[in-house]
């Protein structure tokens, strides 16, 4: 059996927005390896394919799953990007892809094989239960004949019982599932539109805690990623997130504009005043930092040069953050910066 489908890849693994996309998700790998003898670009942009192939589905998974890891997938964020990206996607025969290898020979013999394997045991078992089918054959013949001479034994008055609670049963699973199905049906048929909207300033209008209603700046499912690292975190804080919300996907504005209130649980109005604020807000008053008021003016060389230069800032003045060795985002009050600051 050989399967001729060819795995997601560009028309033009050259093209500038190919290597846009690798940069900001595959960043710090290209960045360590592209000069070496074992340049991973080629694998790379292989992953990237697939990662925007199946990004449809990964907007549906963020839809279930608010703060789940794939908000922390940067090129789902920049969805101008993104749609240049499907734009040079392909399942066509290219110069860099001409064919469809398939599966290797040895798979071929392996399934024929496990075929082969199957038929014997399909064998055994025919002559293990041949003894039992022959008695239930001779049962029956004797069923058959007391039956056509218009008799009735208790195998007969059985079967016939069994075969009334088996419709009874069904009749009744039969209206149960019924319902059921209607509300799978209608659960199963939301699509996410992943369409990005700019939400405006009425847009989201759900109940606080203490069930009054008023406006907010996200909506209500919103969630912060979870284990986000510092660098994606430094993205969305400068130039926002996606969010999807039901059927609908929101481009939701920086968090660098975000104040305390604008959230409605206490538990992210700490995440956002006891993780996201503090390291990120002394990244941005790091001297020589200077980020432009529009996302619109914020290019991706403007993103590395900024976080290199507040990363510097972090390590010469508040060296214990970086003991968090994947570098994540983590619970820190801005009194303790100030405070070991001041110490040192």
């Amino acid at each position: 059996m050989i399967i001729l489908i060819l795995p997601p890849h560009w028309k033009d693994e050259f093209h500038p927005s190919v290597r846009r996309g690798i940069e900001i998700t595959f960043g710090k790998v290209l960045s360590c390896h592209e000069h070496t003898d074992h340049n991973p670009l080629g694998l790379l942009a292989f992953l990237l394919a697939s990662i925007v192939h199946h990004s449809d589905w990964l907007f549906q998974e963020m839809g279930k799953h608010p703060g789940h890891h794939f908000y922390s997938i940067p090129v789902l964020n920049d969805h101008v990007l993104l749609n240049e990206l499907k734009e040079q996607l392909t399942l066509e025969q290219t110069d860099t892809v001409p064919a469809a290898t398939g599966i290797p020979p040895h798979v071929s013999h392996a399934r024929a094989i496990s075929k082969v394997f199957n038929i014997c045991m399909s064998n055994k078992d025919a002559l293990d239960n041949f003894k039992a089918d022959l008695k239930t054959a001779v049962a029956d013949a004797v069923d058959a004949k007391v039956r056509a001479d218009g008799g009735i034994n208790q195998a007969i008055m059985k079967a016939q019982l069994d075969e009334l609670l088996i419709e009874l049963r069904s009749e009744i699973r039969a209206g149960s599932l019924n319902t059921h199905q209607l509300n799978v049906v209608a659960e199963n048929s939301i699509a996410i539109d992943t369409t990005v909207r700019n939400p405006t300033a009425f847009q989201f209008h759900y109940k606080d805690v203490k069930g009054n209603m008023r406006f907010w700046s996200v909506p209500e499912c919103f969630k912060f990623p979870q284990e986000i690292n510092r660098w994606n975190g430094w993205r969305k804080w400068l130039c926002g997130t996606l969010v999807v919300d039901g059927s609908c996907t929101w481009k939701i504005k920086p968090f660098r504009y975000f104040k305390r209130r604008d959230f409605k649980t206490p538990a992210l109005q700490n995440a956002f005043s006891c993780e996201w604020k503090p390291i990120f807000s002394t990244m941005m008053s790091a001297p020589g930092v200077e980020i432009p008021h529009r996302v619109e003016d914020i290019t991706e060389d403007i993103l590395k040069s900024s976080y290199t230069i507040a990363t510097a800032h972090l390590r010469d003045n508040f060296t214990y953050i970086f003991q968090q060795p994947d570098d994540t985002v983590t619970l820190l009050e801005h009194g303790q910066i100030m405070l070991r600051s001041t110490a040192q």
